[in-house]
């Protein structure tokens, strides 16, 4: 069943007791949230039944990755169509722990039997710099979340908090994931095993086309990268963007 109209996608997502998102933790009513209409620029509250008693984290896509408090279940929720994709029970418990997380997905998961999506949790607490993954539609023995230590230096940089920085602001386009990293374009690849590599971008002058978005609402990000600007950055209660569903490829 699902939860949310998709004729009012997008929504952002704000937790209700004012935590940062990334958190999920609920300390009243535990399934009513408040959702900003970015279309309609209204504020809506709504009980989401689905989402009591887990913790949960967005996705580009608009799929929520959710967690079972008290449990090692997990699983994939599609808050705009009802659809349920299991995940590998986290047995390790990086999705019960605190600190602020990135969920990515490399595709949109048409169904659980589809090897190629990915699934990408980056824990982004200051203690290290560590990620977890698994692919959908995988049984037996490979059913399980994969660990792997950021290797800073292979990512181009000495820096714990630039590292993190980067990370947090990972994104994936087809079935790889990239990042800025100071002046260097980082690559993530699963070849199966994840692969780092380093590309240094070349400043170039901004055509007459980028010159104009830039006038209607386009912000640089640094000094070499653009992305659209349409709303204005949450405040320390925390927002999460839903996106609705769409076919096709998409870039987060």
């Amino acid at each position: 069943m699902a939860a949310l109209d998709l004729g009012r996608a997008p929504l952002l997502l704000f937790d209700n007791d004012g935590k940062t998102p990334g958190d999920g933790t609920q300390s009243r009513d535990d399934a009513t949230f408040l959702f900003y209409n970015i279309p309609s620029k209204q504020l809506l509250r709504k009980r989401v039944d689905e989402m009591e008693g887990h913790r949960y984290w967005t996705t580009p896509q608009g799929w929520l990755v959710m967690a079972a408090r008290g449990s090692p279940a997990t699983f994939l929720w599609d808050p705009f169509t009802g659809a349920r994709i299991s995940l590998p029970p986290d047995r390790e418990g990086f999705l019960r722990g605190d600190g602020p997380k990135r969920c990515l997905l490399s595709c949109k998961p048409v169904a659980a039997a589809e090897p190629s999506c990915l699934v990408l949790v980056v824990d982004l607490a200051l203690a290290e710099t560590v990620f977890w993954y698994c692919r959908l539609g995988v049984g037996g023995d490979d059913r399980r979340w994969l660990r792997h230590e950021n290797e800073i230096a292979a990512a181009g940089s000495a820096s714990l908090l630039v590292v993190l920085w980067a990370m947090g602001r990972l994104t994936s386009v087809g079935v790889k994931f990239f990042t800025n990293l100071v002046d260097k374009v980082v690559t993530l690849d699963f070849l199966p095993e994840p692969l780092f590599t380093c590309q240094s971008t070349v400043p170039v002058k901004p055509t007459t086309r980028a010159r104009q978005l830039g006038s209607v609402g386009v912000r640089r990000d640094s000094r070499h990268l653009l992305r659209p600007s349409p709303f204005r950055k949450p405040s320390r209660s925390g927002g999460r963007l839903i996106l609705a569903p769409v076919n096709g490829s998409q870039r987060n």
